[in-house]
C-alpha cells in the first residue's frame, strides 16, 4: 500500500521575493546598517536602524523604475542588468536618555543570609522560616504567616526572597522590615513559635493571648473563645495591609525585579516620552511646521533583493525570533506580533524571566491559564515586559508595576535591541575561550 501524504508537510520552496513581502507588508529591520543613497535616511546618534518598524511603499527595480507586482502563476524576471528590490518606509528606534541597567542595579534591594537576618533580628532561623512562610493556626487553621516563601514548592516573591545558587533563602531589606514590624505587633507569635519548635505541632489561638486576659475576659462575663477569635481577626487584618501581602509568589527559578525598581522604571520613562515631545516641537519649528523631517520621523529607502534576510515579517504564521532565547533583566525588546494586545513595534523592558518544563507545558496544554497557552507552543520561556509607553491591553504584573505598563509574553513575540547578531557572536566567542581554557 502506498502511504498517503499530506500535501502541508511537504517542504516547498522559499515564496517569490515579491509574494513574500507585499505592498503594505509589515516589516521589521535586522541589520545595524542601512546601503542607500538618500539624504534623508541618515540615522542620528540618538537613534538605530536595528529593529526598526516600518512597511513596503513598493516593489522597484534598481533604476528606481516602477515594476508591477508579479502574479502567483506567471513570474516574470527582471530585465537583465537590473536588480528587483522593496521601497521601505522605516521609522528608526530612538535610542533611551536613561541607562537602564545602572538604574536596576542602584533600585534593587541587597539581600542577606537568613543566619544574619536571624540574629538582627534576635530570633532563631527556625522562627524566620516559619514567619516568612505560613503559619497555620487551630483551630481555625487560619494561615498567619507573611508568606514570602516557601520552600516545599520552591516559591518566592521578587524583591523579599530568593533561593541562592547554593539552595539556601536569603532575605532583603523590605523583608526584614516587615518581619521586625509583626514581632513587634503581636510578639507572642514568634514566642509560640519558638516553644512548638520541638514538637513541630500546630499553631494554637491560645498561644497568641496572654493568660492573664483570658482570665479578665471571662471575669468580665465573656467567652474565652471569642477573644481568641478576635485576636486571630486582628492579625489577619494586619497582615492584609502590608505591601507584601497582594504580591505573587514566583518559582524560585524565575528571574524578576523588585516591585519598587519597576516603578522607578515607570517614573524615568514618563519623563523622558515628555522629553521627546518638546524636543519634536522644537525640531518642527526649526525645520518647518509642515516639513515633518525631524530625526524621529520615518525615512523612505530601497532595499535589494540581496538583503532579503535583513527584513523580518511581522506576525508571521509561524511564530519565531531572530533573538532566540537570548534574553536578560534589563534588555530593552521590540514586539513583533500584533496578536498579542501590542501593536508591532511598541518597546520595552525585560522585569521578568519565567522558565518552564516541557513537562508542565504539555500537562497544562488545556487549561485556561494564559501562561499555559503561551507555552502550549513548545517555548518554555515567557517574559514579563514593562512597555514604555501604557497600553489598552497592558497589565500591572499581578501588583508589581503601574496598571497598563506590563505584558506577558512568549519569548518568540520579542525582539532583543541590545543583543543584536553582532553581540551574539561576541558573547559565543567569549564562551569558546572559556571554555577551551577550562578545558586545557
Amino acid at each position: 500500500k502506498m502511504p498517503v501524504i499530506d500535501s502541508r508537510f511537504i517542504e516547498q520552496d522559499r515564496p517569490d521575493f515579491y509574494q513574500e513581502f507585499p505592498k503594505g507588508q509589515d516589516i521589521v529591520y535586522l541589520r545595524n546598517s542601512i546601503k542607500t543613497k538618500s539624504k534623508k535616511s541618515k540615522i542620528s546618534t540618538t537613534e538605530q536602524i536595528y529593529g526598526a518598524y516600518g512597511k513596503v511603499v513598493s516593489h522597484v527595480v534598481r533604476d528606481m523604475q516602477q515594476q508591477e507586482q508579479h502574479e502567483e502563476k506567471k513570474k516574470e524576471q527582471p530585465p537583465k542588468g537590473k536588480k528587483r528590490g522593496l521601497r521601505l518606509k522605516l521609522r528608526p528606534i530612538r535610542k533611551p536618555t536613561i541607562n537602564i541597567r545602572k538604574i536596576i542595579l542602584s533600585s534593587e534591594p541587597r539581600y542577606f543570609p537568613a543566619h544574619k537576618v536571624a540574629s538582627s533580628l534576635n530570633i532563631s532561623t527556625y522562627v524566620l522560616s516559619m514567619v516568612t512562610s505560613s503559619v497555620i493556626v487551630k483551630p481555625m487553621f487560619t494561615d498567619l504567616g507573611l508568606n514570602l516563601k516557601s520552600s516545599k514548592y520552591k516559591k518566592m516573591v521578587p524583591g523579599y526572597t530568593r533561593l541562592s545558587p547554593q539552595g539556601r533563602w536569603e532575605y532583603s531589606l523590605f523583608a526584614i522590615q516587615v518581619v521586625f514590624a509583626y514581632r513587634k505587633k503581636f510578639p507572642l507569635l514568634f514566642l509560640g513559635l519558638h516553644k512548638k519548635r520541638s514538637s513541630g505541632a500546630f499553631l494554637e489561638a491560645k498561644d497568641l493571648v496572654k493568660k492573664k486576659d483570658v482570665e479578665g475576659y471571662q471575669i468580665a462575663g465573656g467567652q474565652p473563645q471569642e477573644l481568641l477569635d478576635q485576636q486571630v481577626k486582628a492579625m489577619a487584618s494586619w497582615l492584609k495591609t502590608q505591601k507584601c501581602h497582594s504580591l505573587l509568589a514566583y518559582p524560585a527559578s524565575t528571574k524578576a525585579l523588585a516591585k519598587n525598581t519597576l516603578h522607578t522604571l515607570t517614573d524615568l520613562f514618563n519623563q523622558q516620552q515628555k522629553q521627546n515631545k518638546k524636543q519634536q516641537q522644537q525640531e518642527e519649528e526649526t525645520e518647518g511646521s509642515g516639513s515633518g523631517s525631524s530625526s524621529s520621523s520615518s525615512f523612505d529607502c530601497v532595499v535589494d533583493e540581496s538583503w532579503r534576510d535583513a527584513l523580518y515579517r511581522a506576525t508571521p504564521k509561524t511564530p519565531y525570533t531572530p533573538t532566540g532565547t537570548h534574553f536578560a533583566l534589563g534588555d530593552r525588546v521590540l514586539f513583533l506580533r500584533n496578536d498579542q494586545g501590542v501593536s508591532v513595534g511598541s518597546t520595552g523592558v525585560v522585569v521578568g524571566i519565567h522558565r518552564i518544563e516541557l513537562q508542565q507545558q504539555q500537562g497544562n496544554s488545556n487549561h485556561s491559564d494564559t501562561k499555559s497557552k503561551q507555552t502550549s507552543g513548545g517555548s518554555g520561556l515567557n517574559i514579563d515586559v514593562l512597555m514604555e509607553r501604557k497600553q489598552i491591553s497592558g497589565t500591572n504584573l499581578h501588583g508589581n508595576c503601574p496598571n497598563g505598563y506590563g505584558k506577558t509574553v512568549a519569548h518568540w513575540c520579542l525582539l532583543n535591541l541590545d543583543r543584536t547578531p553582532k553581540v551574539l557572536k561576541q558573547e559565543q566567542g567569549r564562551r569558546r575561550t572559556a571554555t577551551a581554557t577550562a578545558t586545557a
